[in-house]
Parts: C-alpha cells; sequence; structure tokens
C-alpha cells in the first residue's frame, strides 16, 4: 500500500574543507563531518528540524548508536531528537538520494524503533519522505505533516493520513497509447526512451496485470512451479551481477520449485539508462527490460533482467518472448551459454526450440492479459521455472570454485 509522501525544504548549509574533503559543520555533533551522500541528506534534515520545526539543536543527536539505547545491540540511528528529559521523540533514517525508499527501510526504521520507542518515525532521502506515528504495539500510522516540536513533544492527536490503496487503471487494448502515457513512464523510469514503440503494446499490456493487485492469481499448481501465493505489489531494491540496483514497485509471488523449496520471486518493468564511453557501463541504450528477483535470505537478488528489446519477437498481433541464456555470476563474470543451456535442456527440455533459444512464452497483444489466461499461465511458470534454474546453475557454479 503506498505511502503518503511528506515534502521538506531541503538545505544542506555550508560545506568546509579539512585535508581537502569536503565537510558539513554539524549543528548538532559541533564538529567537521565528511561529506558523503548520506550525510548530505542527514544535515538537511537537521537543518530542517531546527529552521523550521524549532527543535533545539541540543536535543538533536546523529548517528547514535543502538547500544546506547539497548547493551549489545548493532547499527547507528541516523537523527533521534529527544525532549528535555531525554525521551525519544522522533527517529529519522536518511539514505542518500540516489537510494530508492523500499518497503525494507520503513522495516529497519521499526527495528530500530522497537529499541528507541520514539513516537514519530521519518524515512527520507530528500527526494522521497515518509512519516509516521508509532503506537504502543508497533501499528504504523501515516503522517499528513510533521509538526512543530511544541506539538511533537506533547501528547495531542497528531495529523494522521490515510494512505491511498493501490490503484492501477488499465489501458484500452484496443486503441492506441495516449502519448502522455508514454511520456510519463519514461519519466517514471518504467521504459526505456530507446525502446522501439512496437513493444509498447506488449510492455503496456504487462504492466497493466502486473501492477492490477486486483487481478491476482489464484494458488495452484502449474506445470513446474507451485504458486503457493500472489502476494500483491510491493517496493523494494535488487542488486543484480553488475553491481547496479533497480528499486522499483514488483508484483511478487510465493511459490514451491520441484524440491518444494519456497521462495519468493518478483516481477516488474524497469528502463535501463543510456550510457556513452562509461567506464562501467560502456555503451548502452536506453532500453526496457522484464526483471525477474529471488528473495534468498540475506542475498535478495536479481535473478533475470531479460532486454524486451532484444529478446522479444513480433508476429502479427503475438509477442514471442524468449531469452538466448546470456548469464552473469557476480565476480566469475560472464558465463559460457552453451554451459547454461545444457543445464536448462536437461531440466527443462520444453523452454528449448530447434534453434537453441529458450522460449518463455507468446501472448496475444490484442487481448488484455488476465491472471487467468492460459497463455499468461504458461508464460508465468516458464519465467519462474527459468528464474530457480539460473539460480541452481548459479549456485552449483559458486560452489565449484570453493
Amino acid at each position: 500500500m503506498p505511502y503518503p509522501k511528506l515534502r521538506y525544504q531541503c538545505i544542506t548549509g555550508s560545506r568546509y574543507k579539512r585535508n581537502g574533503l569536503d565537510c558539513f559543520l554539524c549543528a548538532c555533533r559541533r564538529k567537521l563531518i565528511i561529506s558523503t551522500p548520506e550525510e548530505a541528506v542527514r544535515q538537511a534534515f537537521i537543518t530542517y528540524l531546527t529552521a523550521d520545526l524549532g527543535v533545539p539543536s541540543e536535543l538533536i543527536e546523529a548517528e547514535v548508536p543502538m547500544s546506547y539505547y539497548e547493551k549489545a545491540q548493532s547499527g547507528r540511528a541516523d537523527i533521534v531528537v529527544s525532549d528535555a528529559t531525554g525521551n525519544a521523540r522522533l527517529l529519522v533514517e536518511c539514505k542518500a538520494a540516489s537510494i530508492f525508499l523500499s518497503d525494507a527501510a520503513v522495516q529497519q526504521a521499526q527495528r530500530y524503533n522497537a529499541v528507541i520507542k520514539a513516537r514519530i518515525i521519518v524515512i527520507t532521502n530528500s527526494v522521497v519522505t515518509y512519516a509516521f506515528e508509532s503506537t504502543a504495539d508497533g501499528e504504523l500510522l501515516p503522517l499528513a505533516h510533521l509538526v512543530p516540536y511544541s506539538e511533537l513533544i506533547g501528547d495531542d492527536p497528531l495529523p494522521h493520513q490515510l494512505p491511498e490503496p493501490w490503484s492501477y487503471d488499465r489501458l484500452d487494448v484496443s486503441k492506441p497509447i495516449p502519448d502522455a502515457v508514454i511520456a510519463h513512464s519514461i519519466q517514471q523510469g518504467y521504459i526505456g526512451e530507446d525502446t522501439s514503440p512496437a513493444l509498447y503494446p506488449l510492455i503496456f499490456n504487462l504492466m497493466d496485470w502486473m501492477f492490477d493487485a486486483d487481478d491476482r492469481v489464484e494458488p495452484q499448481s502449474l506445470d513446474h512451479i507451485s504458486l503457493v501465493e500472489d502476494c500483491g505489489i510491493r517496493s523494494a531494491e535488487f542488486g543484480n551481477a553488475g553491481g547496479g540496483t533497480i528499486g522499483m514497485d514488483y508484483r511478487y509471488f510465493l511459490i514451491s520449485d520441484s524440491k518444494l523449496d519456497n521462495q519468493i520471486v518478483s516481477l516488474t518493468i524497469a528502463g535501463i539508462a543510456k550510457t556513452v564511453d562509461d567506464p562501467h557501463w560502456k555503451n548502452r541504450t536506453a532500453g526496457t527490460i522484464l526483471a525477474v528477483a529471488i528473495d534468498d535470505f540475506q542475498r535478495s537478488h536479481m535473478s533475470l533482467e531479460l532486454r524486451l528489446d532484444k529478446y522479444v519477437s513480433l508476429e502479427a498481433n503475438k509477442a514471442i518472448i524468449w531469452h538466448d541464456g546470456t548469464l552473469t555470476v557476480g565476480k566469475l563474470g560472464s558465463v559460457r551459454r552453451q554451459l547454461l543451456l545444457d543445464y536448462i535442456f536437461e531440466r527443462a527440455p520444453h523452454l528449448s526450440d530447434d534453434h537453441g533459444a529458450l522460449v518463455l512464452g507468446e501472448l496475444d497483444l490484442t487481448q488484455e492479459i488476465r491472471s487467468q489466461q492460459a497463455a499468461l499461465l504458461t508464460f508465468l511458470d516458464n519465467l519462474l521455472l527459468y528464474a530457480v534454474l539460473r539460480d541452481e546453475f548459479r549456485d552449483i557454479l559458486r560452489s565449484s570454485l570453493r
């Protein structure tokens, strides 16, 4: 469920130099602090607290060890505002402006506050800010805005704002996609600006299904994967082998594989930024990917980034989605494709066609994609199976090098 977003004036204040390094003069720590992207956000919020909310600087603490509140606790709270008696009233979790604020960031703040027990929790990266009142049982009630310090230290009711229920309006597949919708999707990072318009009918149809939380897939055993639960939509961020991250809204599923292992698998559509002579990404067009991520305890990661610009074949009103077995394994780099193709063929021969490609599904572009459709269920079954097998193969390669 989307959280209401707050806005505040982001002013980081003066910067200084020490030993050639950019620094901030922190109002609450009263010393020079080396400038980092996260520290810039921290300083901007401290300035907001003192200048706009009237919080006395001596009642603000930054980077407070959690062990201060409970022995043996790890981690540091970015900002804590207390009252004159030393009771925590406001906890702020800061992320760099480039960091996507996922549900995990909110959960991290909740874990910290289970120890600190502040009344208000704020999560911010300066671009997006969420604020909540934390009840005695840990429930988070979204706030419409933050209150001045005089109200913050009191017990009067706070201005709550009900979270907006997730809603998504589907497009009419029989009509051209409005230019404004296309421009908005590119601006929001769902479509790469270099993606061919010929792929738009498939991409928007997939997104319409993916983000229509009311169109749930019923629990069922597909041919190769069992869908235990369609869990709906969540905000999450996953890293890839290239060192990048994709923070987006994801449709996620609890599945059971052939080994009866349960896994969470997440899907999204995302645009890729264009790069020219980049030292890391080299030259890359601004395409669009279908991303499949897997939660593996502490090693949640991207299992597949399927470039729709490359791996979709359009035939009349049909889109065939396939892949060639390209795989990167962390520091091992690119893996010889035939090794993965042989592994997939042995375990899922139905995915391979006569030309050695892995065909994941065929979707009719004249029909609105719906969860009960046989074509969608076949595609979902194949896509999830392929992601799981790719992960199995990665683990085998890593184990062989130990």
